[in-house]
């Protein structure tokens, strides 16, 4: 038998494997926390299931922040997405969704930059809409 008709099989499996790595389009929404520290997340897919852009807004008294970034899938229900200020910093927000989506744990990393020092982008948002 072909040894190229042999590699099919095991070829179709990695790619299915792959494309069920990241959380594709199960991520993409609208999430929000509301009251007096008010946040929200944009998530859209880019290239499902792995590749995704979002915009992150928060406010409080005295602090508000805004950041667009893009992101990469690191596991079925984590995004990491990376944005670099103006001095090369590095900022860093992963979001960590619930089994079922509905909601969001969003934690930084140096993202001052984008927002004051009284306030920041992390916090567990619900799902608002698609």
């Amino acid at each position: 038998m072909n040894a190229a008709l042999l590699a099919l099989p095991i070829l179709a499996l990695a790619t299915a494997t792959a494309l069920a790595a990241g959380p594709g389009e199960r991520a993409e929404g609208s999430y929000e926390r509301a009251g007096a520290y008010s946040q929200s997340a944009k998530v859209i897919v880019m290239d499902a299931p792995d590749d995704f852009a979002a915009s992150f807004q928060t406010s409080t008294a005295g602090c508000v922040g805004s950041v667009g970034a893009l992101g990469k899938a690191t596991g079925p229900r984590e995004i990491v997405f990376t944005k670099r200020d103006e001095t090369g910093g590095l900022c860093r927000l992963t979001m960590r969704f619930t089994p079922d989506f509905r909601s969001a744990e969003i934690s930084e990393d140096k993202c001052l930059y984008w927002h004051g020092a009284a306030c920041d982008f992390s916090g567990r948002l619900k799902r608002v809409g698609r």
